[in-house]
């Protein structure tokens, strides 16, 4: 009997862990498209007064919590890739690694891939328009999680007891 306990226990234990893993990609997805917008806003600032290359930017941004595709993007620029390339690249990685979706990773290539492209007021303008996108994308990301995240966790909690109630 404690053999069963014991497993309906450790069950129980796998199903909530396995939500709040659930719940963690989903408050991921969050924060990475604010590190997105967050950089941007880094850019934004740095090329209303200097002009720097972007390979610079991507260096020289350092935050606590940098965002998997920016990190992986300036890793990429550190071992003497192209900014083009390493922009694919890094997106490449994130397509296995990272909480965003198909559609946030493909927007945020082609914004990437975009900047530098024109000159300083047109590369603004750009990323003023990518910013109002990408505060849609979040509060879409958020409004996903608020729903989500509780069903996940019940769903979770729920088969796990359920699976401990059948075995023993």
């Amino acid at each position: 009997m404690l053999i069963k306990t014991v497993g309906a226990v450790l069950i129980m234990t796998s199903g909530l862990f396995i939500g709040i893993s659930l719940n963690k990609r989903l408050t991921d997805r969050v924060l990475e498209l604010k590190e997105a917008a967050d950089f941007l806003v880094y850019v934004k600032r740095m090329i209303d007064y200097e002009m720097p290359l972007l390979s610079d930017l991507f260096s020289q941004y350092d935050r606590e919590r940098t965002g998997s595709v920016i990190k992986t993007t300036a890793v990429y620029l550190k071992t003497d890739y192209s900014y083009e390339a390493s922009v694919h690249k890094a997106f490449e990685a994130a397509e296995y690694s990272s909480v965003l979706d198909r559609k946030d990773r493909d927007y945020l290539c082609s914004l990437f891939l975009q900047l530098g492209s024109s000159d300083r007021e047109s590369q603004i303008t750009l990323i003023e328009n990518a910013l109002r996108q990408i505060e849609c994308m979040t509060k879409k990301a958020e409004r996903e999680k608020e729903s989500k995240s509780k069903v996940y966790m019940s769903v979770a909690v729920y088969s796990g007891a359920a699976l401990a109630i059948l075995m023993l």
